[in-house]
């Protein structure tokens, strides 16, 4: 797959596309950089920009809390709250060669909703794969392909924080990882962990 940029704004709303999330590394070791930001998480403690360094291509980087997927009017057909919950960022990219979508949840400190947001931006990106494969939009030709999702929730990193593992809860699999505000965080280690987990 190419590195090279690719317009999706005739498929996603081109204000929810973040192409300048990603940039490439003179290192070859470390690759491509994802840089993410959340405005909301400011203060001492706000975790406002993660930076993860390390992967081998990045896709597609979509911010998906701010555009919402399901319609918010009273017209609208799907009305179960839990349903309508959506993770900061979908991220499509590779790793070590295997093609992964990454559900991205970053919090300062308050975790809640976290899982319910997994599952209902889990269900969407199906949907996205469903329609993709119908249409074969030739610029969302990756999307057909297999790539793995894994959920991840992003926290300031803590003096106490332990190597990442999985947590499962309420049928879902995800990883917590802590990072440092506005610290480059190399990624290979603990997304190595993550391939051995998933069997990948």
């Amino acid at each position: 797959m190419s590195n090279k940029k690719i317009d999706y704004s005739d498929i996603f709303n081109k204000n929810a596309i973040h192409s300048d999330a990603v940039s490439e590394l003179s290192s070859k070791k470390h690759k491509f950089r994802l840089h993410l930001k959340e405005e909301e998480n400011t203060g001492k403690n706000g975790l406002e920009n993660v930076i993860l360094d390390g992967f081998d291509n990045i896709f597609l980087v979509l911010k998906y809390d701010k555009w919402k997927f399901l319609e918010e009017s009273n017209k609208k057909l799907l009305v179960a709250e839990h349903i309508r919950k959506s993770c900061d960022y979908i991220v499509w990219a590779t790793f070590q060669g295997r093609p992964i979508t990454f559900i991205i949840e970053i919090k300062s400190k308050n975790n809640q909703d976290s899982v319910q947001k997994f599952k209902s931006t889990n269900a969407f990106i199906m949907y996205l794969k469903a329609i993709a494969n119908e249409y074969r939009f030739e610029n969302l030709a990756f999307l057909c392909k297999d790539f793995k999702v894994i959920p991840l929730l992003i926290n300031e990193k803590q003096p106490n924080n332990r190597k990442i593992e999985p947590c499962a809860e309420n049928d879902i699999t995800f990883y917590h990882l802590g990072v440092k505000n506005d610290n480059p965080y190399y990624i290979q280690r603990d997304f190595e962990r993550i391939l051995e987990y998933e069997k990948l």
